[in-house]
């Protein structure tokens, strides 16, 4: 089931601060963290390529 995001804070820009927590940058950060984490390993993603054309969305990903 697609539920489309309704909240009213959808598409309006990010808080400053907000905007800095979620950089590329912090995602490094926290990146270099979780390397030094016993048992830490990425988690796949599998890109459903015909359901995010079949419904007009850029990219959707499942967490394999």
């Amino acid at each position: 089931m697609l539920l489309l995001n309704q909240h009213t804070d959808y598409r309006v820009p990010l808080d400053a601060a907000d905007a800095d927590t979620l950089s590329v940058v912090a995602a490094r950060q926290v990146e270099r963290f979780l390397r030094y984490r016993n048992g830490h390993k990425e988690t796949p993603l599998i890109s459903l390529i015909g359901l995010d054309r079949e419904i007009g969305v850029g990219a959707i990903y499942l967490n394999g």
